[in-house]
């Protein structure tokens, strides 16, 4: 993760032809249960849509279509709704206690994501069959 303006960042590229499909880790330098694990897709005009937001327990939000106060770790999806009243499309939120940690929500969101670690040519797997 690289760090700026009291942030720490990293940006990962997902395969998933013909999509271009990237994942995001954001965590603040002075607190470390604000964080955001976020899922972008980019249109073929290189518009960036934001689809999914895994929040940690940053303080107060208020859900722009249920006026909901969530407290706590949270998780943004884009809607239809969002995007044509809305300034961010994935202002919708619903609170979790699936994760409270950094590390948690990445699993978690690679869980929900169906998104798993791309395995190497010169790597072996340990669920190969060997013999111990």
């Amino acid at each position: 993760m690289t760090e700026s303006n009291g942030n720490r960042r990293a940006s990962i590229d997902l395969i998933c032809p013909p999509h271009d499909i990237k994942m995001g880790i954001r965590q603040s330098v002075d607190d470390a249960l604000d964080f955001s694990v976020l899922l972008f897709y980019l249109d073929s005009n290189k518009r960036t849509y934001i689809l999914r937001r895994y929040n940690g327990d940053h303080g107060k939000h208020t859900d722009p279509l249920t006026s909901e106060v969530i407290w706590g770790p949270h998780i943004h999806k884009i809607t239809e709704e969002c995007q044509r009243t809305f300034h961010k499309d994935e202002g919708h939120a619903e609170a979790t206690g699936r994760y409270h940690t950094l590390e948690q929500a990445i699993e978690v969101f690679m869980s929900d994501m169906n998104i798993c670690y791309e395995a190497r040519k010169n790597q072996t797997s340990i669920t190969n069959n060997n013999r111990w």
